[in-house]
């Protein structure tokens, strides 16, 4: 640990990263938990392992563990349409007749609406209450082609999810996640309220300028606030097949998609709710990631052989390259998976060579961007294919 805890050192000053807390789980247990850096440059306050970050998207699991325990209740039926509750969602829905949106296409993000407008980055009101937030973001509730076939990542779907738990529940949603979901997680200080007196890590930007705390109106996505021993007794929890406030057969759920087209055919990895596979070095990890300006943040885990980690960043970077190396860490001494595989003949191959774009943009303000650069080729190479986009480095498959 000590030997890793000097690289990730290395890693703050390569890649200008203020600081990290960190968790890493081993032997399904917790291995270490602390931090490395300066949570706050300019007062010299290093990160430790109870500093509080802002965990962006992370958020998003916390807010789905509150759906699920409400669904346990017998209040929420994941596969009924989300106007059984919500009656007055703003939802323009022109396949509402034979395709109503559903509450697990909304925590699936197959419900075909759209992501963050200009709108979700200006506001700069603490605490916005979600019901009043929820007309605010009506323009991201427009479906965009039949629910229940594509994936589009939508942060207003979240918003949308904690209307629900507070109109199911009759609570706030604050109220709820707090006394429902992150207590009885041994999250004792986690919250998505602001509190200016929090003692949560300063945000920097790319120039490691001082970066203004973010009031996003569509806080069930990406508010909490949380260190990184708080996270690991979660991640501890999901990886041991633990949950206090859930059973297994949820849990099992919020780890299985089962509402894209991709996902009927079989595509296990994909995001279920609130939590998405990844396929690193041989092994199949479950996780989610976020940033938000100032932020970045990442958990993971593997069940099987009981691995996993939190990674908590003072700045909007793509945590990969610490990521790889906690990941390298964590698994020297396990052997990779055997993962089974054949070769391609030139007949199989032929039928998938051609060129592919993405069909389901996340904002539709961008989707010329999409258009011209979200674009690769595939073609026949060897025993397999070559997958070849127009950004970033190409695949043998």
């Amino acid at each position: 640990v000590e030997q890793l805890q000097s690289r990730l050192s290395e890693l703050l000053v390569q890649e200008r990263i203020p600081g990290m807390g960190l968790a890493l789980l081993k032997n399904h247990r917790v291995l270490w938990v602390g931090g490395v850096g300066m949570a706050d440059v300019e007062n010299q306050v290093p990160v430790d392992a109870d500093t509080p970050f802002l965990v962006g998207s992370i958020s998003k699991s916390f807010t789905a563990l509150a759906v699920m325990t409400l669904v346990e209740a017998g209040k929420i039926d994941l596969d009924a349409p989300i106007r059984r509750y919500l009656p007055d969602a703003p939802i323009d829905n022109p396949w509402e007749a034979t395709h109503p949106v559903t509450v697990a296409q909304v925590l699936e993000h197959t419900a075909g609406f759209d992501d963050l407008s200009l709108r979700n980055f200006v506001t700069e009101r603490h605490n916005l209450p979600v019901q009043t937030a929820v007309p605010e973001s009506a323009a991201a509730f427009r479906v965009r082609w039949p629910p229940g076939q594509r994936y589009s990542y939508s942060n207003p779907g979240y918003l949308l999810a904690g209307a629900l738990i507070e109109k199911v529940s009759g609570e706030s949603f604050d109220d709820y996640l707090e006394q429902k979901v992150l207590r009885p997680l041994g999250m004792h200080a986690a919250s998505y309220r602001y509190d200016a007196e929090s003692g949560a890590a300063q945000g920097y930007n790319d120039a490691l300028a001082r970066e203004i705390y973010p009031h996003a109106g569509d806080r069930p996505a990406g508010a909490l606030r949380a260190s990184a021993r708080e996270l690991s007794g979660f991640v501890l929890a999901m990886m041991n097949r633990q949950l206090p406030i859930l059973n297994r057969e949820s849990l099992q759920r919020i780890e299985t998609p089962t509402t894209s087209a991709a996902a009927r055919a079989g595509l296990t990895t994909a995001y279920g709710l609130a939590n998405e596979g990844l396929e690193r070095s041989g092994f199949s990890l479950r996780r989610h990631t976020g940033g938000v300006p100032g932020f970045s943040a990442y958990y993971a885990y593997e069940a099987e052989h009981g691995f996993g980690f939190v990674v908590l960043i003072n700045r909007m970077v793509a945590p990969k390259v610490v990521t790889d190396v906690i990941i390298e860490f964590l698994t020297r001494d396990i052997p990779a998976p055997a993962k089974s595989a054949r070769a391609l003949s030139a007949d199989e191959a032929a039928q998938y060579a051609g060129y592919y774009r993405t069909a389901s943009p996340g904002m539709s303000l961008f989707r010329f961007l999409d258009l011209l650069l979200d674009v690769a080729s595939v073609s026949a190479d060897g025993d397999g294919l070559r997958f070849s986009p127009v950004l970033g480095e190409s695949e043998h498959w």
